[in-house]
């Protein structure tokens, strides 16, 4: 699989939604989302999507979590090593 600005995803988990986002800021099971970019929580090593169809209310929640989409964290790691995507690296609370 390769991950860039415009890549198709399916959310597979939406289990766990925050209290400070809205429901219609939240995933649908099934749907089918376009990557805008792919961002890396440095505090928890967690790496995220920024997609076009959902803009959050919560200025600290930046993406939603690769593993969401069923696609692996080895994987994305991977991709990172080899340069196949790029990643914005933020430090933030969230992912």
């Amino acid at each position: 699989m390769e991950i860039k600005k415009g890549t198709k995803v399916i959310a597979l988990d939406i289990s766990g939604k925050p209290e400070s986002i809205k429901t219609q800021d939240w995933l649908i099971e099934g749907e089918s989302y376009s990557v805008v970019k792919v961002i890396r929580a440095k505090i928890q090593n967690k790496i995220g999507f920024v997609l076009e169809e959902i803009q959050t209310n919560d200025p600290l929640f930046f993406g939603y979590d690769v593993a969401r989409f069923g696609i692996s964290i080895n994987e994305i790691e991977k991709m990172i090593a080899n340069k196949e995507i790029e990643v914005e690296e933020r430090v933030l609370e969230k992912v």
